[in-house]
C-alpha cells in the first residue's frame, strides 16, 4: 500500500474456522509515505478428536483496559459449529485473551493454547482468613494474572451440544454472548418436528468471568447470588446482544435498552451497565489525536 489517508486502521483482528486467532499491525513509515502489514496467529484453541475440534464462526469481541500501567487488549469469542448447529459431539468454550502487546506492537513468542488460560468453568475453595471457614468463590483477576503458566486469559467449558453462534458484546467491562443448544434427546419434541433448541444470555467481567448481571428474586423479594446466564426465550438461534437508545418526538433521547432480538433483557435504571454510557457518532481521528490518546 502506498499514500495512506490520515486516520487509517492502525491493527486488525480475524478468527477461522479452525479455531485460530490472528492480529494484523497497518505500520506506517511517514519518511517514506509507505504502508506495511505485519501479522502473527496469537491463539490456537483446536483440540483433539472430535470433541475438541472448535470452530470459530463469529467476529473477535475487541476491547482495551490498562491493567497495573499497561494497556491490554481484550478478545473473547465462543467457538460453535454454525454450518451444523445441532451437532453436539464438540466440547466448545467461549475464550477471553489477553494481547499484552498490542500497543507495542509486538507478538509473543508462544501462541495462546487452552492449556495457557485459566478455566473459570467451576468455583474454587477459597479459606477465607478471617473465619477459616470454607467457602466457594468465582475466579478473580488476581488469581489469573498472578499464575504464571496461564495468565494469558480465561476460558467458560459450555455444557454438552452448547455452543456459541452468535457475536459477543462489551459494554463498561461486562460481556455478553447468546448461546444456542439443540437438545435433540428432549423427550418433549415430536418425531419428525423442527428442532428449535433452547438459548441462554451470558453475562460476565470481561477481565476474568465472573457474574455480573443475572440474579435471581427471592420468594422473600430479596435478591440472590449473581450467575452468569439466564434462559432466553427466543426460538432458533438468537442474534446478539444489542443496545439501543430511543428518540422520542422531541429529539430527546430516552432510556436505553438491551435486547436479544425481541426479547427484552432490560431497560433504564435495570440497565445500570449503561450508566457511563453515552451515544457518539463516528469521526475520523487526526493523527495527533491517536498520538495523544496512546500517551494519556
Amino acid at each position: 500500500m502506498s499514500n495512506p489517508k490520515k486516520g487509517a486502521i492502525e491493527l486488525l483482528y480475524a478468527a477461522d474456522t479452525g479455531g485460530q486467532l490472528f492480529r494484523f499491525d497497518v505500520v506506517e513509515d511517514k519518511s517514506n509515505n509507505k504502508v506495511s502489514i505485519q501479522g502473527a496467529k496469537l491463539a490456537d484453541i483446536q483440540g483433539a478428536g472430535v470433541s475438541g475440534n472448535r470452530r470459530f464462526y463469529t467476529k473477535p469481541d475487541i476491547s482495551f483496559v490498562r491493567l497495573y500501567g499497561q494497556t491490554i487488549g481484550l478478545i473473547g469469542i465462543g467457538s460453535g459449529y454454525r454450518a451444523h448447529p445441532l451437532n453436539e459431539d464438540v466440547n466448545d468454550r467461549f475464550y477471553l485473551f489477553y494481547d499484552k502487546k498490542v500497543i507495542n506492537r509486538d507478538f509473543e513468542s508462544d501462541v495462546i493454547t487452552e492449556q495457557s488460560l485459566v478455566d473459570i468453568t467451576n468455583q474454587t475453595e477459597y479459606v477465607d482468613p478471617a473465619t477459616g471457614q470454607t467457602v466457594e468463590r468465582y475466579t478473580s483477576l488476581f488469581d489469573i494474572l498472578s499464575n504464571k503458566e496461564k495468565n494469558n486469559g480465561w476460558f467458560l467449558k459450555l455444557s454438552q451440544g452448547e455452543k456459541v453462534l452468535s457475536n459477543s458484546s462489551t459494554i463498561n467491562y461486562r460481556l455478553f454472548f447468546p448461546t444456542y443448544s439443540p437438545n435433540k434427546s428432549d423427550s418433549d419434541v415430536p418425531v419428525c418436528s423442527a428442532i428449535a433448541g433452547r438459548n441462554k444470555l451470558f453475562a460476565l467481567n470481561v477481565l476474568d468471568g465472573r457474574p455480573v448481571f443475572f440474579r435471581e428474586t427471592q420468594p422473600d423479594g430479596s435478591l440472590g447470588e449473581y450467575e452468569r446466564s439466564m434462559d432466553l426465550t427466543t426460538g432458533g438461534i438468537a442474534p446478539p446482544f444489542s443496545v439501543y437508545y430511543p428518540v422520542g418526538n422531541s429529539g430527546q433521547a430516552g432510556d436505553a435498552a438491551a435486547f436479544v432480538g425481541l426479547e427484552k433483557i432490560c431497560g433504564g435504571n435495570d440497565c445500570d451497565f449503561l450508566d457511563q454510557i453515552t451515544t457518539l457518532k463516528w469521526r475520523e481521528l487526526t493523527g495527533e489525536e491517536i498520538d495523544k490518546i496512546k500517551t494519556d
